[in-house]
């Protein structure tokens, strides 16, 4: 495989992690704030992190899912790009639709076979946020939700 051969999905896994660039233990409630839950997607070039804080403070409701019921649908599919908004480019409506602060971020894959697309959220009373994180080539971003 060369640097020229395009970029495919070999594996997507919902899981628990830490920070890509720690040492420390996903399983260590005092890591990172407890971790992260969410995905990370492993093409032939490179390891994609998608997930949430989980380390929770007070009243805040968490989350995270997929625009697709069966992500791993998306194995084989050649990875054209990955972007990071606020603002939501499928019509599936969120879980929590009462978010009174707090924000979700919305992480796009386009693919040869169609966008797939994690979202994460946060509702809160306006002091616990939560750290969303999105790690791979394209994209080093962590924000507020």
């Amino acid at each position: 495989m060369t640097h020229l051969d395009p970029e495919h999905i070999i594996k997507i896994e919902e899981t628990r992690f830490t920070h890509p660039e720690s040492d420390t233990n996903p399983d260590d409630p005092w890591s990172d704030w407890g971790g992260y839950e969410g995905y990370v997607i492993t093409t032939n070039r490179q390891r994609i992190y998608l997930g949430i804080s989980t380390g929770e403070q007070c009243c805040e409701v968490t989350g995270y899912f997929m625009s697709e019921d069966n992500p791993r649908e998306f194995i084989g599919a050649r990875l054209v790009s990955v972007s990071v908004s606020d603002t939501n480019l499928s019509t599936k409506e969120l879980p929590v639709p009462y978010l009174d602060h707090g924000g979700v971020c919305f992480v796009t894959l386009a693919t040869d076979m169609g966008d797939l697309q994690f979202v994460c959220y946060n509702s809160h009373n306006g002091y616990y946020g939560h750290e969303a994180l999105v790690w791979c080539e394209q994209v080093r971003e962590s924000m507020n939700v």
